[in-house]
């Protein structure tokens, strides 16, 4: 196999790995019959998983090479055509198909013991209060042009060397961001790969702490209304992330204030930080033209609808 094909593994056992808890599985290269790009059978013992690393919906990957957005792309791989066997096999999972919170959080939490040596005392005198801002809760961001990070993914070229031959040119690295760029720009070069666009980023304290959840679930819709842009991931049995940009303008798409659309872009891994879709219509509104900002304030939470509760988050601070 090439370099690509074993790496495209890698990546897609660190997704069955880190986002479905799965650890007894083993995947094996292989073409399998139908034309399908993957199998994996659901049942007692080791989860053997095959994979078609040469079936075209693979194939069409190799331009990223080896970066972070193949790893974005191998977790919605996973999710495209091993999710029901996955999920099946996941502890994060009941047999419905909804996310376990309990568990997912019981994996999470940790067992500190508290000493009279890990109290702080602030001698400073001071009483820090956090800023008040439109819409009263959130976490206000100011989106510039240079919140921008641009990154092309193209395909290997070809060069004819000094004896003749040719050879293959690897596409130059993916640049790492001298900042935290809250928007990234992916230009597609190769015009195959679909994943073309800009993309918003998700705080950090959400993504670390959903992260993976909120890759596994098979139902995205982007709604917005009046100022309000609300992203909603649901595994589309009792469970959703909810994560809202509150604009300081109002949203008006062919005259109609209101409108919702279901995304068909993956999320995307960059630079450690998580980036969702921005639909097409929307960018004139969240997109900051050169030397002009637009004021955002993001909010999130968590809602579990097989306990009928919402695990709300407070974000101050997070991003």
């Amino acid at each position: 196999m090439s370099t690509f094909e074993l790496a495209f593994l890698a990546e897609v056992e660190s997704a069955v790995k880190y986002k479905y808890d799965i650890l007894d599985f083993q995947i094996t290269p292989a073409a399998i019959t139908g034309g399908i790009p993957a199998f994996a059978r659901a049942g007692a013992g080791r989860l053997s998983i095959h994979i078609d690393v040469r079936h075209p919906e693979v194939a069409k990957l190799k331009p990223l090479g080896i970066s972070p957005v193949l790893y974005s792309m191998a977790t919605e791989f996973c999710r495209e055509y091993l999710s029901s066997v996955l999920k099946s096999k996941s502890p994060k999972f009941f047999g419905s198909g909804a996310l376990t919170i309990d568990e997912i959080m019981k994996r999470r939490a940790e067992l500190w013991k508290i000493e009279a040596a890990d109290i702080a005392i602030d001698t400073r005198g001071e009483v820090s209060h956090a800023p008040i801002h439109f819409g009263g809760f959130g976490v206000p961001q100011v989106v510039t042009s240079a919140s921008i990070m641009e990154v092309e993914v193209a395909a290997p070229s070809t060069e004819v060397e000094s004896d003749g031959q040719t050879a293959e040119k690897q596409p130059a690295p993916i640049p790492v961001p001298e900042r935290d760029q809250k928007i990234l720009k992916i230009v597609d070069l190769s015009g195959t790969l679909g994943i073309g666009g800009y993309y918003f980023r998700i705080m950090d304290a959400p993504a670390k702490t959903f992260g993976n959840e909120i890759q596994t679930m098979t139902e995205v819709f982007a709604f917005w209304f009046g100022n309000r842009v609300t992203y909603v991931f649901s595994d589309g049995v009792g469970t959703a992330f909810q994560y809202e940009l509150r604009l300081n303008a109002f949203i008006k798409v062919d005259g109609d204030v209101g409108g919702t659309m279901r995304l068909t872009k993956p999320l995307q891994m960059f630079a450690t930080a998580m980036f969702v879709q921005i639909p097409e219509k929307l960018e004139l509104f969240i997109i900051p033209a050169s030397g002009k900002e637009i004021l955002v304030t993001v909010n999130y939470d968590w809602i579990d609808l097989s306990k009928g509760r919402a695990l709300l988050a407070d974000g101050a601070g997070a991003d």
